[in-house]
């Protein structure tokens, strides 16, 4: 006797409550240098003379006879914007096929947006955390690499920094990148850990802890990913930043006579453009953004290499 079997009584449905996607939470580039905005794609900006800045040369003046004579040297450097843009094309009948929740053009507005903050992580991270563009590079090895609990001196090193940065412009950073690979084994370091022990509890230090720690108030840990593999291979998916750590100084915002590691050169904020294709039959979304970053004073940055093994 033939029986009801559970695929003659159900019919499966789009699940409409939620959807699986993923996409990178820990970007930094986007947050760290201050951003100028820019009318054409390329200008120059005023640059004092550090050494003047910092030169001893007013002089005690007896009665009746001249000052001594000082001056101030300014230079201009060029600074340009680039646009970096990516688009789809979604066919009209895949819209109108597509079922709940999907909303095509909302998913790929999106997943472009994403795509140009991809694009500006990894510009990042070659152009500035790499060796020869600060005016200081630490490579750690061995027992100085922090991973190394029992004998680095990961606070000593940032105080060493610390003092670099100040002896290059006067003031201490006031930064810090760390990326995941190094955070992941700074937070458990013992010495951290001894210093905070009678307000911590817990195998671990905190940002804030680090941040008062080191008197460097703001960190951020550098740990987006990006896709090395080619499409249709398996996926292969690795940090973008390494391991690696960079104490800056910039200011809250850009000012006159102001030092500042680097800026952002904003041309066009992100812009979306949509239009109808008649030909393909299909909505055209287009992302782009013009900007460019730039180190202004390499003296602000002091950058470790291979800080963890």
């Amino acid at each position: 006797m033939a029986r009801l079997v559970q695929s003659d009584v159900h019919v499966d449905k789009v699940l409409t409550a939620f959807s699986v996607g993923y996409q990178n939470t820990m970007y930094v580039a986007g947050k760290v240098f201050p951003t100028v905005t820019m009318d054409k794609e390329s200008d120059v900006y005023f640059k004092y003379d550090r050494g003047d800045a910092f030169r001893d040369v007013a002089r005690e003046r007896a009665a009746a006879t001249d000052a001594v004579d000082v001056g101030m040297n300014v230079s201009t450097a060029t600074v340009s914007t680039k646009e970096y843009a990516n688009r789809t094309f979604i066919s009209r009948r895949t819209i109108e096929n597509a079922d709940k929740p999907l909303n095509l053009l909302q998913d790929h507005t999106a997943f472009l947006l994403d795509k140009l903050d991809l694009a500006k992580e990894v510009k990042f991270a070659a152009d500035f955390m790499v060796t020869g563009k600060w005016e200081t590079t630490k490579t750690l090895s061995g027992t100085s690499q922090w991973s190394d609990h029992a004998l680095s001196d990961p606070l000593g090193d940032i105080d060493v920094g610390v003092e670099a940065v100040i002896d290059g412009i006067g003031q201490p950073p006031n930064v810090g990148i760390i990326t995941r690979a190094v955070w992941s084994k700074l937070k458990r370091h013992p010495d951290l850990l001894d210093a905070v022990k009678y307000t911590q509890q817990g195998g671990m230090i905190s940002l804030a802890q680090l941040a008062a720690l080191t008197d460097i108030p703001t960190w951020y840990v550098a740990g987006a990913i990006k896709t090395s593999s080619n499409e249709g291979a398996t996926d292969t998916t690795a940090g973008i930043f390494g391991k690696t750590v960079l104490l800056l100084y910039v200011p809250p915002t850009p000012g006159l006579r102001t030092p500042a590691a680097g800026y952002t050169f904003a041309r066009e904020a992100k812009t979306i453009k949509r239009w109808y294709d008649n030909g393909k039959e299909a909505e055209a979304v287009q992302a782009s953004e013009n900007y460019g970053m730039e180190i202004v004073a390499k003296e602000a940055g002091y950058l470790f290499l291979t800080a963890v093994a």
